[in-house]
């Protein structure tokens, strides 16, 4: 019989079920590979969008902070007179000096110019403000209007 398996092989041939410690090793293996993959997804998809609103937002009440700076400080070295806007915190004085670096008035967020009253003050600085990303008064999230008076108190204060 040259052409037939011997009996003791033919046992050795027949599959093994695999043990519970394997099945564990690669549902293991399979949780390292993907799950690190899945939050790498997720990052890419959703952090910019998460971090697009909070920039916006966080530069608007940086560049109020800036302004409102610049307008005192304009004031302090004018005797106690205003900006009549926020162009003149640009404009380099008559000893080249603007209150402004760069000299030029930010832009919000979203391509406007920000407002300014020089004549509504509180508690001593002038109305600066942004209408938020739809530009018009009042508003949520993005479309919240920022002042540079309220930039600390809670939404509910006003």
């Amino acid at each position: 019989m040259t052409g037939s398996i011997p009996a003791a092989q033919l046992g050795a041939a027949r599959r093994r079920p695999i043990p519970t410690w394997g099945w564990i090793a690669v549902f293991a293996g399979g949780l390292l590979v993907f799950v690190p993959l899945a939050l790498v997804i997720m990052a890419f998809f959703g952090v910019p969008r998460v971090e697009r609103r909070f920039a916006t937002s966080d530069k608007a009440r940086f560049d109020l902070v800036v302004l409102e700076s610049a307008a005192k400080e304009y004031s302090i070295a004018h005797l106690g007179r205003w900006p009549s806007s926020l162009e003149d915190l640009a404009t380099p004085d008559e000893t080249g000096r603007s209150y402004l670096e760069p000299a030029r008035v930010p832009l919000d967020p979203w391509g406007r110019a920000y407002c300014f009253d020089p004549r509504d003050t509180l508690e001593g600085s002038p109305h600066i403000y942004t209408l938020g990303r739809d530009g018009v008064e009042g508003g949520e999230g993005l479309d919240e209007d920022l002042h540079n008076w309220f930039l600390g108190e809670p939404r509910e204060d006003r």
